[in-house]
């Protein structure tokens, strides 16, 4: 295989109008299996990762995020009690989704009201059907977290539903699934379909993540707190990929520099 052969196949592959996140997760599969012919079949070097993934030539839109009245807005419309939960999780603890589908009961103190987050959900299955869990995307991810009051009591009644609906439910199965974990194209699906019914603007489920951080920002909570809450290696990370929404108020910065100035 010549760094060409993939070049030609990237173009046949552009040419079928695929979503850009998807041809990314056909590189990585290409990567993969070439990294394993590397390992057991003496393959010289891995032309895929040497050509590099696709070019996005998508036009990127700026990230989509919630105020709090949008939220509300949206989750009262959300009747189902496992996607009302599953949602209220994602906004108010700024989980990636692989993290919160990846759940179980066992990750939950509820006596201290702490959640433990040291796993995350793969878009690969194993040969059963089950995802495949692994651990998180850096050792910062590994982390546990704080949960509100109100989040605790719903996550307590969603827990008295399993109960109820499944005889042989355990505390080792997924929060949002039971045996299987939701799948992510079908937690979309339902986060668009509640999006329209609530006339609100659609938002990506990473787009609970950044509302989440802006949310404890706007409400005084420090920077470093927020990048420990969300599993970030570095302060940076927080402000320019998360906080990279807030809009700057240039009259609150040329009041302040006008009162430092006159001081003087």
């Amino acid at each position: 295989i010549r760094s060409k052969d993939i070049l030609d196949w990237q173009i046949k592959i552009n040419n079928l109008n695929l979503k850009y996140s998807y041809k990314k997760t056909l590189h990585t599969c290409l990567v993969t299996i070439l990294n394993y012919c590397m390992t057991f079949y003496d393959l010289k070097e891995n032309v895929a990762s040497k050509v590099g993934n696709f070019k996005n030539f998508d036009i990127e839109e700026k990230d989509i995020i919630w105020t709090l009245d949008d939220f509300n807005k949206f989750i009262n419309k959300v009747n189902n009690i496992e996607y009302k939960v599953l949602f209220n999780l994602l906004f108010f603890t700024g989980l990636r989704s692989g993290e919160i589908l990846s759940l179980t009961f066992n990750d939950i103190n509820f006596d201290n009201k702490l959640l433990t987050i040291n796993k995350t959900a793969t878009r690969f299955f194993n040969s059963d059907g089950s995802r495949i869990i692994t651990t998180p995307k850096t050792k910062k991810s590994n982390r546990i977290i704080s949960i509100d009051d109100k989040m605790i009591e719903e996550l307590k009644e969603l827990k008295k539903y399993y109960l109820k609906k499944y005889s042989n439910y355990n505390d080792n199965y997924f929060i949002f699934g039971g045996i299987k974990s939701i799948p992510p194209t079908t937690l979309t699906r339902k986060k668009n379909y509640y999006c329209d019914l609530a006339n609100v603007k659609r938002i990506k489920i990473h787009g609970f993540r950044h509302s989440h951080a802006i949310l404890l920002y706007q409400n005084n909570v420090p920077i470093d707190e927020i990048k420990n809450r969300l599993g970030h290696s570095n302060i940076s990370m927080t402000i320019d990929v998360y906080l990279k929404n807030i809009p700057i108020n240039e009259k609150n910065v040329i009041n302040t520099l006008n009162s430092l100035r006159l001081n003087n």
